[in-house]
């Protein structure tokens, strides 16, 4: 009976999946980007940090999570197309499609691209790591590669045993093999402990506060692109026993059950500001890598 009522449900219209794209952007970015997470971050330029080595192993797990894709079939999300830099789909994809095509803010939806943008470039940035020594496999090399391959790596490794990390391994041999440096699959298996040692504990302990800053905006990002939304949206009601009784008025097309829901989420997400201000790094903290 279950599948006969879902098959019988109309897809979600272009806008009801923006409000899941960017529900759960939201979400993601809140789990990542929080006060447990990391020490007392003020506005401004600064330093960040995680508050332990176990928050930062958590966050780089949450963080290959907002890089993989959403379940694109389940809310019938249409697939957005490859850039030239990007072979990956991820929620950054999904963000950058819909301010290429906004339904909730078509005035200015420069206000949710620019942050995308930015994150997306910085993860597409090659960078190289000199004298990397993998020990087990007795290979010293200069590696150039991306941010972002290294992160997906890193968080792979972290969140999942050896048995699991076959796309990792193949992903870690086109590296070695683009420096120069052939390797067979036994070899790469036996090396990613080294490759987990050089980047998770030293690279990544160095571009999380980058990370965390560049999240940030685009949670920013999105309470900015939606704002006009919400006041159109917000209306206070009269009640006889609760005083500060509002209710949201929904877009016409929203009528799906669960996009309601997600667009009710979302408005009272957005109904003050992010809780972490706005913040940059300090730039003398990002000349490497």
């Amino acid at each position: 009976m279950d599948d006969i009522a879902e098959s019988t449900m109309e897809p979600f219209k272009p806008i009801e999946q923006e409000i899941i794209v960017l529900k759960a952007a939201w979400g993601l970015i809140y789990e990542m980007v929080n006060f447990e997470m990391f020490t007392p971050i003020k506005a401004g330029a600064v330093e960040v940090h995680p508050t332990d080595s176990v928050h930062q192993r958590l966050f780089n797990i949450l963080l290959i999570d907002f890089l993989d894709k959403p379940g694109a079939e389940t809310f019938d999300l249409i697939k957005p197309t490859k850039s030239s830099s990007d072979d990956f789909i991820s929620h950054l994809s999904y963000l950058q499609q819909i301010a290429d095509r906004p339904m909730m803010n078509t005035e200015n939806p420069d206000l949710l691209r620019r942050p995308v943008t930015a994150f997306n470039d910085w993860l597409n940035t090659e960078f190289t790591v000199r004298d990397v020594w993998l020990s087990t496999i007795e290979r010293k090399t200069d590696l150039t590669l991306r941010r972002v391959e290294y992160i997906k790596i890193c968080g792979n490794i972290a969140k999942h045993g050896f048995s699991r990390l076959s796309w990792d391994v193949s992903i870690m041999r086109k590296i070695l093999k683009r420096n120069d440096v052939a390797i067979d699959r036994d070899q790469a298996y036996m090396a990613l402990p080294d490759f987990y040692a050089w980047f998770h504990d030293n690279i990544f302990n160095y571009h999380i506060g980058q990370i965390a800053a560049h999240l940030n905006d685009i949670r920013w990002g999105i309470y900015d692109y939606l704002a006009p939304m919400f006041a159109w949206a917000y209306m206070k009601q009269p009640h006889p026993s609760i005083p500060d009784w509002y209710e949201y008025r929904y877009p016409p097309a929203v009528t799906r059950l669960l996009a309601r829901s997600m667009f009710w989420d979302l408005m009272n997400d957005v109904r003050s500001e992010p809780f972490v201000p706005r913040f940059h790094i300090h730039p003398i903290l990002t000349q490497r890598y």
